[in-house]
């Protein structure tokens, strides 16, 4: 009886244990997922209005320590037909392209981050 009810702690023990690895995991990789979109991000901002355009359909997969991530550029809107966005004062009315970044982990295809980023096109 007494042997049961140890063996039934340990067990206890060794699956708390378990479990917070695996949110620590879990955390690490959301954590390379959101720096990864993030530089990605601060690359196209720094970019010219053509060669944010041009990285539709844009992807790469990122190594990190705990696997693969795959990150996508979808660019919704072009030079010719931009997205007009309204301020909502004034009539002020903008175009540009919606910029998304998703970053999948490859091994479950799930989505870490997707995030999407209004770039304006250049004024005259």
């Amino acid at each position: 009886m007494a042997s049961a009810i140890l063996f039934a702690g340990v067990l206890a023990v060794i699956s708390a244990i378990v479990t917070g690895q695996q949110q620590a995991v879990e955390a690490q990789l959301q954590v390379e997922a959101m720096n990864l979109a993030e530089s990605k991000l601060d690359e196209l901002v720094r970019s010219t209005y053509t060669d944010v355009i041009d990285a539709d359909g844009t992807w790469l997969v990122h190594p990190t320590q705990l696997g693969f991530l795959r990150l996508d550029v979808t660019v919704d809107g072009d030079a010719a037909n931009p997205i007009q966005k309204d301020l909502g004062f004034a009539g002020v009315v903008i175009g540009g392209v919606d910029v998304t970044v998703t970053v999948k982990d490859v091994a479950t295809n799930r989505i870490l981050v997707d995030t999407t980023i209004f770039v304006t096109e250049p004024q005259p």
